[in-house]
């Protein structure tokens, strides 16, 4: 787990999409970003200084922040964990209990951007398309096992152009 975070300080007028909750904050609408550049995440700022939401960050991209929660948030395993669990019980909700193949988590969808895992039995097969959650995918992965039980195996396909766009 990192502790890197990079502040994120919008223009004025440009906090409306966030405070909306938009998953996405595009470059454009930021002002200025102080810290470590290259930290995985980031603390988005109104123009007035007020914290609005946690995210994964990366200067290299268009899509500047992917938000993972709004105000501030502590990202580690717990976080995927509870979002997780959730993604399950909204799946066990409306999923057949024999189906063995199923999305678990869809991203944006389960508040987890840039990560899609769909469940084929006892394999899991993961994309991170999120340079951010590259750089948490220890704990990510461990929330997984902690979850879905340690028999699971997990399968990383990285062979997806959105990772190099990404960076």
């Amino acid at each position: 787990m990192t502790d890197a975070i990079v502040d994120v300080h919008l223009r004025p007028g440009r906090d409306r999409s966030v405070r909306q909750g938009h998953p996405w904050l595009f470059s454009g609408s930021i002002e200025r970003e102080t810290g470590d550049l290259d930290a995985p995440l980031a603390a988005i700022h109104a123009a007035n200084g007020e914290r609005l939401a946690t995210g994964l960050y990366n200067r290299r991209s268009e899509i500047r922040v992917r938000i993972l929660a709004q105000g501030a948030a502590t990202i580690d395993q717990a976080f995927f964990e509870t979002r997780l669990r959730a993604a399950l019980d909204l799946r066990a909700a409306v999923v057949p209990a024999l189906t063995t193949g199923v999305r678990l988590i869809n991203a944006e969808g389960d508040g987890l951007p840039g990560w899609s895992v769909d469940r084929f039995g006892e394999v899991v097969v993961s994309q991170i398309t999120a340079t951010g959650l590259e750089a948490l995918a220890e704990p990510a992965y461990q929330a997984l096992r902690t979850v879905l039980g340690d028999d699971i195996v997990i399968v990383q396909d990285d062979d997806v152009r959105a990772r190099r766009r990404e960076g």
